[in-house]
């Protein structure tokens, strides 16, 4: 066989899911090993180490076994792509096509191949650029549409057409290699221009560049958008340029993906937008740490409304969870709805709010239309789908619970009522632990608890949830899955009852309309067991913990004022949760909170300075410090960029956390110096 003859042939193997012997498998390697490096074309190179990834054979892994100390199949297709690379006649499509493969058989290219292919995309992209920006509104309208439904242009043209689902494809490629080569967060490769990840800057900024141009020119659909958001989302460079604020191509990038999304879903047909897209959004904003803008996150909001009837398991878990880690259920709970100018835009939120109110009882704002939508899908499918037999495995099961339970648990601490039903006296629609003769237990001995007030369809959710969590195999639950329950089981028990906001914590008992829920029997064991395992194996001591401690403990060394012993890293009594830096003499716990901890609110892009406005707490930060503050006397946050502005001065950093005391009401003994 010649190279096109090779190419054909494998590519017909694997379109046929023929599994071939070892024999056949040794000729094919041997073909390849011979064509790959000077005589395969783009095309032909492309189909041919595709198809070793769709029948997941690594090439020349026949050839290995009898000399493992080199793998020259796989030699000859990297040196095949560096040379279509350098005679610029790899195509932005089987460009893509590579990148899927080395992902899909998790072989990390080599350093040749990787600088290779870096330089000639970004040469590639730029051109793509200069091409899409240089072009008038009226000749993007009446040809580039047409120019994308191509993957290429010939490969003797100087210039290919980039489209955006190869765009993204890229994007998602460099995440994915980056973590199957082990650079992130690691060493990476000795050269400077790779540091850290697997593509150069220069890549990652022409990729920005051109999805920014894309959406500009309203060439990517919603299902490339949601592909782009969620490249970024899973590539941890990517995160980090987005949340610098001085890296202007990384944040266009991203806000301009953001304002396509929700154009395309102000545009929406009657068929609405397809539930993955959506639910990939919204875990791309989870992910990077950034919110929607408020207008944004209300189209959003109802979209998913009107979809999710239409949700998949995995989809209905993915979106809950999000919305509860990026902090929204209580955001968007105390918004003004009406901040809009668009009227388009309130136009369309309109019908999306008929549209996703027609099965139930009309609600006021976006957000109740949104979580009462996604209460119902979830209730649909822990149960047990029973049109397409979809259900929730126990990932699914944990995460859904444990993101309704931390919303309630937050608006309650909030005194904003998340779930509906008749208000109890803090203005929360909480749950009651019933104790006492009142507890009836189950005759199994698992432990209950009940809802106080009208028994709506989230409590129901909540109920299923925990129903379906009872009926699952132990064997099916991981130990990080079960702590995930047990979070949301100790959420149900200190959080979600009546009087929880107050210090006596009193448990409200007696109430009418109660829905009993009864908790699987390995939450009291082996959750429990999982949980307090992690706790003790997660203890991250940063430069930051150490320097707010000594500086306490130099407060006592000075003699200024007495703080007492200081200790870091230590447990709660109980020993469910861990304490950054603890004052044992005054019960004081400081929680020192760094970037993870927080969101950034999408209206503050572009800030250079970060404020208690810009940055707000996420969920799981908010609902740890309502546990630490049952457990301790004072709980004091210190915030990475409140300390950062005073970490570089021992009198400031004393300043600083002695104001911080004040402020909790901690008097300290001893003689105060000013500063």
């Amino acid at each position: 066989f010649n190279a096109q003859e090779t190419a054909n042939a494998v590519w017909a193997v694997a379109k046929l899911g023929w599994s071939p012997d070892e024999q056949t498998w040794r000729a094919i390697d041997e073909a390849v090993t011979r064509e790959a490096p000077t005589n395969m074309t783009s095309s032909g190179l492309a189909m041919t180490f595709w198809a070793y990834a769709t029948l997941g054979q690594t090439p020349g892994a026949s050839l290995t076994r009898e000399n493992s100390n080199l793998n020259k199949t796989l030699a000859a297709v990297e040196f095949g792509i560096s040379r279509l690379c350098v005679q610029r006649k790899l195509s932005p499509r089987d460009v893509s096509n590579l990148l899927w493969s080395f992902v899909t058989l998790e072989i990390c290219p080599s350093t040749e191949t990787r600088i290779a292919m870096d330089k000639y995309c970004v040469e590639v992209l730029r051109d793509a650029h200069h091409s899409t920006t240089g072009s008038t509104t009226s000749s993007t309208n009446s040809s580039t549409t047409s120019s994308t439904n191509s993957s290429y242009s010939s490969s003797t043209n100087s210039s290919y057409v980039i489209t955006p689902s190869d765009l993204a494809n890229q994007a998602w490629a460099i995440g994915a290699l980056c973590g199957i080569s082990g650079l992130d967060g690691e060493d990476g490769y000795p050269t400077k221009e790779f540091q850290n990840q697997f593509a150069s800057d220069d890549w990652v900024e022409a990729i920005e560049k051109m999805e920014t141009a894309l959406c500009e020119c309203g060439l990517m659909s919603a299902r490339a958008t949601a592909s782009a958001m969620l490249g970024i989302a899973t590539n941890h460079s990517r995160k980090t340029r987005v949340n610098d604020s001085s890296n202007a191509s990384a944040q266009n990038a991203w806000f301009a993906l953001g304002e396509n999304f929700a154009a395309l879903l102000r545009n929406s047909s009657e068929k609405g937008t397809d539930p993955a897209d959506l639910a990939n959004v919204w875990y791309a904003h989870a992910a990077v740490g950034v919110s929607p803008k408020s207008e944004n996150l209300k189209l959003l909001q109802l979209a998913t409304a009107s979809a999710a009837p239409l949700m998949a398991a995995r989809h209905v878990s993915t979106v809950i969870y999000a919305y509860a880690k990026l902090g929204l259920g209580a955001e968007s709970a105390v918004s003004n709805e009406s901040t809009s100018s668009d009227s388009s835009s309130d136009r369309e939120s309109d019908s999306f709010q008929k549209n996703a109110s027609k099965n139930g009882s009309p609600c006021e704002t976006s957000r109740d239309v949104f979580l009462a939508a996604v209460a119902a899908a979830a209730a649909r499918v822990a149960s047990g789908d029973e049109t397409s037999g979809d259900t929730m495995n126990a990932q699914a099961i944990a995460q859904t619970l444990w993101a309704f339970c931390a919303i309630e648990a937050v608006c309650l601490d909030c005194s904003v009522r998340v779930l509906g039903g008749d208000a109890s006296s803090d203005g929360s629609d909480a749950l009651v632990r019933v104790s006492g003769v009142d507890t009836a237990d189950a005759s199994d001995g698992s432990v209950r608890w009940v809802f106080s007030g009208q028994t709506t369809r989230s409590h129901e959710t909540l109920r299923t949830l925990w129903d379906a969590a009872r009926a699952l195999d132990l064997r099916s639950v991981l130990d990080v899955t079960a702590c995930t329950f047990f979070h949301a089981h100790l959420m149900c028990e200190e959080l979600l009852v009546v009087g929880a906001n107050s210090p006596s914590n009193e448990h409200g008992i007696g109430q009418k309309n109660k829905t009993a829920v009864t908790y699987p029997l390995w939450i009291a064991t082996r959750a429990k067991r999982a949980w307090m395992q992690n706790v003790n194996r997660e203890v991250d001591v940063s430069t930051t913990h150490f320097l707010v401690a000594e500086t306490l403990r130099r407060m006592n060394d000075d003699a200024f004022e007495t703080v007492g012993d200081v200790v870091v890293e230590c447990l709660t009594h109980d020993e469910y949760f861990s304490l950054d830096v603890y004052l044992p003499k005054h019960d004081v716990g400081f929680e020192v909170d760094g970037p993870t901890h927080y969101f950034l609110r999408e209206a503050n892009r572009g800030r250079a300075v970060a404020t208690s406005q810009a940055y707000q707490p996420t969920v799981p930060t908010k609902v740890r410090n309502r546990f630490l503050r049952r457990r301790l006397k004072k709980l004091i946050i210190v915030p990475w960029f409140e300390f950062d502005e005073v970490s570089g001065s021992h009198d400031a950093r004393v300043k600083y956390l002695r104001g911080k005391l004040d402020e909790a009401g901690v008097m300290l003994s001893g003689n105060r110096r000013e500063y």
